[in-house]
């Protein structure tokens, strides 16, 4: 399967027209008010990854919190196999990530895929947001501007 056949068949299931790559092989959809479910093309690995900003990583209890997301990526079993990560900036925001291998996945699979990432992202975007000092993801990015990872 192809990825421009994988977002066509995901944007037809989502009621979407026009999902497509931009020039940089990006594309972003908004999953409700709060949660912005990216996703980049690898062409040279031929594979979709999926990305969401989840929130902040606090400054008061950050080592508590730290622990929780390394234990929630412990076998991906917290995660449905996809990855908790920290950014560069300060304070850290708090990354979901998985990969979709385009040249194995099923339109079916791919749609299901990126429901169970975006379930996964708001269970976290949740647990973060209901800490003491977090701030929810579009706080996180007031005023930030976008920083799409090189997965280099």
């Amino acid at each position: 399967m192809d990825t421009p056949e994988l977002l066509t068949h995901l944007a037809a299931h989502l009621g979407l027209a026009g999902l497509q790559l931009d020039d940089q092989g990006c594309c972003a959809l908004q999953v409700g008010d709060e949660l912005v479910l990216n996703v980049r093309w690898l062409p040279d690995d031929e594979r979709l990854v999926l990305f969401a900003l989840l929130g902040l990583l606090p400054v008061d209890g950050r080592a508590a919190c730290a622990i929780d997301l390394l234990r929630g990526n412990r076998f991906g079993l917290a995660t449905a196999g996809a990855r908790l990560s920290v950014d560069e900036s300060e304070p850290p925001r708090v990354l979901l990530d998985d990969r979709v291998d385009a040249r194995r996945a099923s339109p079916a699979e791919f749609v299901e895929t990126v429901e169970c990432f975006a379930d996964t992202a708001r269970r976290w975007m949740t647990r973060l947001a209901e800490l003491p000092t977090a701030r929810p993801a579009a706080d996180a990015m007031a005023g930030v501007a976008p920083h799409m990872p090189s997965f280099a």
